[in-house]
């Protein structure tokens, strides 16, 4: 069962890529979807850092974190994660 899933995994990977993408950056919502808001708030305070998203999604940067900041606090509150999410918003910045 192992040999076949990281073949399948693998062509997953290259299905998902850049050029099959709708948007840039759809991968990387998709990434931060798979986590609560709460395991991404790694310190409770309420709010997500750049540096939390960061330690999450390696290839996050300020700008596509100040996509998700849209009242731009320098922290993401669950509302704003949440409509990211569920916009599946690009991530990224062209």
């Amino acid at each position: 069962m192992r040999n076949i899933m990281i073949p399948a995994l693998a062509i997953a990977a290259a299905l998902t890529g850049p050029a099959f993408a709708q948007e840039a950056g759809t991968d990387l919502a998709s990434e931060l979807a798979v986590y609560d808001f709460a395991t991404l708030d790694a310190d409770a305070s309420g709010g997500i850092t750049f540096d939390e998203i960061a330690t999450i999604v390696s290839d996050a940067t300020e700008e596509s974190f100040a996509e998700i900041d849209t009242n731009e606090d320098g922290m993401v509150s669950q509302d704003e994660f949440t409509a990211y999410i569920d916009a599946g918003t690009m991530m990224t910045t062209e």
